[in-house]
């Protein structure tokens, strides 16, 4: 056979086997209904089958041929052991269409969810870690101060996925700074809870939605705010551990001294405290407070994520390149220089940012 003939045929071949499956007729409820209960008999077998939907039908390619998929959407409900409770589950049952007919291969199963539970009892949601139901910022030199209560209302909707899990509307109750002004806001969120077993208190929670719904939003008098940021204050503070920075005559040392924080073997709470004691005032703390801000813990945190690469990376000396107003260059390798941004304050090194390229 000639190099030309061969080709024609390689190219029939491929003609033939991207050809189009015929246009078929649908596929009934009624028989996608008894393949899903025959699919499911050996679990016991559904309570009872829903369409959610119509059949529909596309070309795939499987296996490098073109082959007509069926999808039929549909609701599985099962019995539980609680009378007058079942499962429902969102399925599709998929078809392919071969040598003229429909044969059915499989269920899909996506999340479901119980009917016929009451709204979940608010006894057994369990609120003690507030704080934590929240990120502190809500914005740059916004803070949430405290949250003074949370609560599931009366005119609560329950979704149960199963017995150890619920999701339900919850009010809450807190206070945070926006800018200078302290505001009192009242919520409602969705959450989601979970236990360990089937009965008793939900212990742990996320927030499925933010705000639903503001009830409320009211500024406190100036008294009351500068009362409520100060005890907040407080309890931030007392977290902070002082760490001596030591004086040093050039910027060049003092990026030096960083670089030997970043690439030594203290533990990270450490260089975390070392950081926060050197990074610049006005950038990373909130106004007329000495607390950080959203810029602060932001550069904190990337400054900690980066360090496990960068001791990878670096060389273990610092190799200083060259400085600019503002900046100290030291090197990674022949491609590339890391950089801080750094000055001096009565000898005292005020680290505005330090940039370090990753390969």
């Amino acid at each position: 056979m000639t190099r030309t003939r061969l080709a024609q045929g390689i190219a029939l071949l491929a003609l033939a086997l991207a050809r189009p499956a015929a246009a078929a007729p649908d596929v009934s409820f009624a028989q996608a209904k008894a393949d899903v209960s025959r699919d499911w008999a050996k679990s016991g077998g559904p309570a009872d089958v829903r369409a959610t939907g119509t059949f529909q039908q596309e070309e795939k390619v499987i296996d490098r041929i073109v082959t007509l998929v069926g999808y039929f959407p549909v609701r599985i409900v099962f019995k539980t052991k609680r009378p007058g409770v079942t499962s429902v589950v969102s399925s599709t049952a998929i078809y392919h269409y071969l040598d003229g007919r429909w044969i059915f291969k499989s269920t899909t199963v996506g999340e479901g969810h119980l009917e016929g539970m009451p709204n979940v009892e608010p006894k057994l949601i369990s609120f003690g870690l507030l704080d934590e139901l929240f990120p502190r910022h809500v914005g740059e030199w916004n803070h949430i101060i405290k949250v003074h209560r949370a609560m599931v209302p009366d005119d609560q909707k329950s979704l149960w996925y199963d017995f150890t899990s619920v999701e339900t509307d919850v009010l809450v109750s807190y206070a945070y700074l926006d800018h200078d002004d302290l505001l009192n806001v009242i919520e409602k969120r969705r959450m989601r809870f979970y236990r360990e077993g089937e009965e008793g208190p939900f212990t742990r929670s996320i927030v499925v939605s933010k705000t639903i719904d503001v009830k409320e939003k009211k500024a406190l008098p100036h008294d009351q705010a500068e009362r409520a940021y100060t005890i907040w204050e407080e309890r931030e503070l007392k977290k902070v551990q002082k760490k001596e920075i030591p004086k040093v005559a050039t910027p060049q040392d003092g990026c030096a001294w960083v670089y030997a924080q970043m690439m030594g073997s203290a533990s990270d709470e450490d260089v975390y405290w070392s950081l926060f004691n050197m990074i610049s005032y006005d950038e990373n703390f909130v106004k007329h407070k000495k607390v950080l801000n959203e810029s602060g813990e932001g550069l904190l945190k990337r400054l900690l994520d980066v360090r496990p690469k960068m001791k990878a990376q670096y060389p273990a000396k610092f190799t200083f390149v060259k400085t600019s107003p503002s900046h100290v260059y030291f090197s990674r390798d022949a491609q590339a220089n890391g950089q801080c941004r750094l000055w001096l304050n009565d000898g005292i090194p005020v680290l505005g940012g330090l940039d370090v390229p990753l390969r």
